[in-house]
């Protein structure tokens, strides 16, 4: 199963439904912590949707591999992916 990671109880807190460090928290956020004390409330939805986003740019990545050959602008658009991709992974 896919881990989850959404708002959590409390204002500022984003949480998983997958098990981490300390599992005393589960109640208290909602959810097991990932992010606390996020100041701009549209940074708690962008870290919340960081894995679904993720795994799109994966999925956008490999279509785009396909054209590479073909297409200057998708395979602008394939380095542009796998560059985020890098980065989210901390390799950049």
């Amino acid at each position: 199963m896919k881990e989850k990671w959404s708002k959590g109880v409390l204002g500022g807190t984003v949480v998983s439904d997958a098990p981490c460090a300390d599992p005393d928290h589960l109640e208290y956020y909602g959810g097991h912590l990932v992010a606390e004390s996020i100041a701009k409330k549209e940074y708690v939805s962008l870290i919340a949707a960081a894995p679904d986003l993720l795994q799109a740019l994966r999925d956008c990545a490999d279509y785009f591999h396909d054209f590479t050959e073909v297409d200057k602008e998708e395979t602008r658009l394939a380095a542009i992916c796998r560059a985020a991709i890098a980065k989210a992974k901390g390799e950049i």
